[in-house]
């Protein structure tokens, strides 16, 4: 997977989304740090993925159906 791909699929995990409908970017973070193909990046290569996601690839919400990947038990 890619950056962009990573953050992509954690910006459709429920749990990165408030009640309000807005990204929780400190979960997308984690998530991407987290992920099991960020170990084949460079620590700059996912801070810079994060800093410059493009805004027009942020999902709208109501407009996707969400999945919640990490569930509490």
């Amino acid at each position: 997977m890619t950056v962009q791909e990573i953050i992509i699929e954690a910006l459709h995990d429920l749990q990165n989304w408030s009640s309000d409908g807005k990204v929780k970017w400190n979960f997308i973070d984690s998530d991407l740090w987290l992920h099991p193909d960020a170990a084949n990046f460079e620590d700059q290569e996912l801070y810079d993925g994060l800093n410059n996601f493009p805004d027009g690839l942020v999902p709208i919400w109501g407009e996707f159906t969400p999945r919640e990947t990490h569930p509490i038990p």
